[in-house]
Formats: structure tokens, C-alpha cells, sequence
């Protein structure tokens, strides 16, 4: 009962709504883009082989964490489950300035450096 209250007692401005009833760990979380500017739930990162897709890890992540300062864990996380060395990790553009020099060559999409010519 006191997280209902809460719930009908919060106004629009408060920091530290509730979103869920069911889920109070429900976060709103801020993602850069013109359509969809808002998305409520949990951030995660999910790494998987590049060949056959296999899930090797999954792990929640505290907060709403900028998705670069992630990515050394994630790949430690991984070399750590599967025993083999990453040597290369494809990322979306929220990891873009992600200071990982060294662990792995990390390839971003939409950036590659290839162009292609018409023959």
C-alpha cells in the first residue's frame, strides 16, 4: 500500500518517480532520439559470437550507464565465460568514444571504411 500511495501522490516534476507497480526497479531512460525520445525498463548488454549468434552473456546494468564506459566489462565478461581472446567486438552507435585501446579491435556500425565503386 505505501508504493501505491506513493505512486498517486507523485507530481509530474519529482526526480524519483515510480513506473511500475509490479517492477519497482522501472527506470526512464533518456535515448537521444527524435521519435521515441523516452523508454522505460533496465538497461542490459547482451554479447554474442559473430558466426553462429550464440548468447554468451548477459548482465544488467545498474542505473543508466553511458553504453561506452560498458564495453570493458563486457568484453573481460566474455573472455572470462568463453576462455578465447575477443579480438573483435561490433557495436551500435551508443558506444562511439568508448576509450576501449587495446582489448579488442571494436568496429562500429555504419563506420566502415570501405567504399564500395561501381564497376
Amino acid at each position: 500500500m505505501i508504493l501505491c500511495e506513493r505512486v498517486h501522490a507523485q507530481q509530474q516534476q519529482d526526480q524519483h518517480k515510480n513506473y511500475s507497480l509490479h517492477e519497482p526497479e522501472m527506470k526512464c531512460i533518456s535515448n537521444g532520439k527524435n521519435h521515441k525520445s523516452y523508454e522505460f525498463g533496465q538497461k542490459i548488454w547482451v554479447t554474442s559470437t559473430n558466426r553462429h549468434n550464440w548468447i554468451v552473456g548477459i548482465t544488467l546494468c545498474q542505473g543508466n550507464p553511458y553504453d561506452g564506459h560498458t564495453l570493458k566489462q563486457a568484453i573481460a565478461t566474455t573472455e572470462q565465460i568463453t576462455q578465447v581472446d575477443v579480438t573483435d567486438c561490433f557495436v551500435d552507435n551508443g558506444y562511439r568514444g568508448h576509450g576501449c585501446v587495446g582489448l579488442a579491435q571494436v568496429h562500429t556500425a555504419g563506420s566502415s571504411t570501405r567504399k564500395l565503386t561501381r564497376t
